[in-house]
């Protein structure tokens, strides 16, 4: 009997100590756009999507864990798989442009798909 105590409290104790290394928080998916913006016939600004830019989600909590996903042909972006609930921050590159970023994205509610407001806007090398 006091064998299986001490045994039990040495697993909890393990636990215990680990525990700062293992995460208990949610997962969720995100998704966002970059473009380019641009002025239209009429003097109105037009987002134009930019296709096949990098988008980094990099955790500010864990700069170690980082996430790329790639734009489509309309500019948006998909996380492949869930990321941890966390604050990010989000980062484009493309060949050609400034690098955009780093943008402050929670990432905040369990299960959910978190859907940044606004697009990151990428400005073409002059």
């Amino acid at each position: 009997m006091k064998r299986a105590l001490l045994g039990a409290a040495i697993v909890l104790m393990c636990t215990c100590l680990t525990g700062c290394t293992l995460y208990f928080g949610g997962w969720a998916t995100a998704s966002g756009r970059v473009v380019e913006c641009a002025e239209g016939s009429e003097g109105q600004v037009i987002q134009i999507p930019v296709c096949g830019a990098i988008v980094t989600l990099t955790s500010a909590s864990n700069p170690d864990y980082s996430l790329n996903c790639d734009t489509d042909e309309n500019g948006y972006w998909f996380t492949p798989v869930k990321v941890k609930c966390d604050m990010y921050k989000v980062t484009a590159k493309m060949d050609g442009y400034a690098d955009a970023g780093p943008i402050d994205f929670p990432i905040a509610k369990r299960g959910a798909h978190c859907i940044m407001e606004r697009p990151i806007v990428m400005q073409k090398h002059k």
